[in-house]
C-alpha cells in the first residue's frame, strides 16, 4: 500500500489515543508515522510530505510534553 496513507492512518491512530489519555500509544505510533514519511523519497508528493512532517512532528511535541507533566 502507500506508505504516506499508511503514516496518514498512524497520525489518526495516534490522535484518538491520545484523546483517549493513552499517550504511551499515541507516542509510539506517531514515531512510527515519523519513520515512514523521513523514509519516503522527498521528490514524492513533496508538498503533501512537507506538511505532515510539520503537524507530525508538533503533535509528537505535544505528545511529549503530556507525557513529563
Amino acid at each position: 500500500g502507500d506508505r504516506l496513507t499508511e503514516a496518514s492512518t498512524l497520525y489518526h491512530i495516534a490522535l484518538l489515543n491520545s484523546d483517549r489519555n493513552n499517550i504511551e500509544q499515541a507516542l509510539s505510533q506517531i514515531q512510527i508515522a515519523i519513520a515512514i514519511l523521513e523514509k519516503q523519497d522527498v521528490q514524492a508528493n513533496s508538498n503533501l510530505k512537507s506538511n505532515s512532517q510539520q503537524n507530525y512532528y508538533q503533535f509528537y511535541r505535544e505528545l511529549l510534553n503530556q507525557k513529563h507533566r
